[in-house]
Parts: structure tokens; C-alpha cells; sequence
């Protein structure tokens, strides 16, 4: 007798969550009463999509809700990154060099949430050194530095806003690197406002003026990592 491998596999969706067990607490949570999602590789979607599916119709189970279907993390060739073929790169010794927040801005930044990506290193330092290190670092370090020399800060109430709850549509969609997109697209905004108003000019002729403007760019920094670290850390 054989079984198919994926036929075990696919269990897990459900079996991980104690369906069959004397505790489907959390399988009643959120598979029967949640929004169960499935993601999967370009090339898993007929085990996805058909088998599992019949799978649960068969078992007399809610189906799934949605499957988001990922593309492949591509080489520098264009050819899908494959163990056999060698065309690999090591995540842990990125990590290693640059931190895991460094990999994981690139691979919600610069990988598609839908279509084939490539990674390479060099790709990979290009993004960290104009996203990261020149574009978000020098914006802190400016923002900070106006903040703390002008004594700015924010009170209880500023430290409570959602600010960017409007980008929220982009997350429900599951296309996370809008999302992300979207949060440096405020940031480029910030860059903009700062050479516009030059707050570090108007201090010496109208300090009243220059701390509002730090007030602002001081809220608005703080509100994108809020939302940074929402999607960094989970």
C-alpha cells in the first residue's frame, strides 16, 4: 500500500491546529471559524487548490478561504534557486553580516508577494545601502538630530496614533510589498519635507516655526516604525 506524500503533508494544515485530537479548540478557532489561507510555491497549486481541497470536502471539513500563490526566488541567471543546481544563497550567513531585519526589508521590499524574484547579493547590498543604510538611516539620524538639539518630543497621545491604518487594504490583500512600498514612499515624503522647509535653516530666525516642523517629521518617523516593526517582526 502506498500513500502519497502530499496526502500527509496537507493533514498538517489542520492537524497542527488538534483537528482529531480531544482539544480542537484552536482548529474551531481559526479553521472553522477564521479565515483559513494556504501559501504555496507557482508549482504546488494543483496539490493546493485540488487535492486538499477535495481532501476536506471528502472529510466533511470547511475549505479553504484563499490560497496566495507565491513565484520562485530566482538566481542571477533568471533560474529558479535550486539545492541541486547550487545557485543558492545562504541565508544565515546574510544574517550573519547584516542582521535578520536587513534580510527580512529585502524580501518584503524587493521580492514580489506574486511574481517570480531574483536575489543575489549584489542586489541585496544595492537595496540595504539606498533603503536602508543612506535612505532610512541618514532620515533618522537627521530627524534625531533636530529633535534632540531642539528639545522636541512627542507626548502620550502621539505615542498612541496608528498612522498609517490607511495602508491596511494593502496587507488584507496579502501584497505585502505594497505595503512596504508604500511606508518608504512616506519616507521619501519626509526627505522631501525637510529640504522644502529646511526646519535646520528657519531655527535661527523663527524657532517657533522650526519646532513645529520637527514636530512633524518626529510623528510621522515614528508612526512608519511603528508600521515597520509590525511587518519586520511578524
Amino acid at each position: 500500500m502506498r500513500i502519497n506524500v502530499w496526502f500527509d503533508a496537507l493533514v498538517n494544515y489542520i492537524s497542527t491546529l488538534g483537528w482529531g485530537s480531544e482539544d480542537e479548540s484552536l482548529f474551531e478557532k481559526y479553521w472553522v471559524n477564521g479565515n483559513p489561507t494556504q501559501y504555496c510555491g507557482k508549482d504546488n497549486t494543483r496539490f493546493q487548490a485540488a487535492m486538499w481541497q477535495a481532501m476536506l470536502m471528502a472529510a466533511d471539513l470547511p475549505n479553504s478561504h484563499q490560497i496566495i500563490v507565491n513565484g520562485f526566488i530566482t538566481g542571477d541567471s533568471g533560474i529558479r534557486m535550486s539545492k541541486s543546481l547550487g545557485n543558492v544563497v545562504d541565508p544565515r550567513e546574510v544574517v550573519k553580516e547584516y542582521g535578520i531585519d536587513a534580510l527580512r526589508y529585502f524580501l518584503l521590499r524587493e521580492v514580489s508577494s506574486f511574481e517570480d524574484s531574483p536575489f543575489t547579493l549584489e542586489r541585496f547590498k544595492d537595496a540595504y545601502n539606498s533603503g536602508l543604510a543612506n535612505g532610512l538611516g541618514n532620515l533618522v539620524s537627521r530627524v534625531m538630530t533636530m529633535a534632540v538639539s531642539y528639545e522636541v518630543k512627542l507626548n502620550d497621545e502621539d505615542l498612541k496614533s496608528k498612522y498609517y491604518t490607511n495602508k491596511i487594504q494593502d496587507l488584507e490583500d496579502f501584497d505585502i510589498n505594497k505595503f512596504i512600498n508604500g511606508i518608504w514612499f512616506n519616507l521619501k515624503s519626509l526627505d522631501e519635507y525637510i529640504q522644502i522647509n529646511q526646519p535646520f535653516k528657519k531655527i535661527k530666525i523663527n524657532k517657533e516655526e522650526a519646532e513645529k516642523d520637527v514636530y512633524y517629521l518626529l510623528l510621522h518617523l515614528y508612526n512608519a516604525a511603528q508600521a515597520l516593526e509590525s511587518r519586520l517582526k511578524n
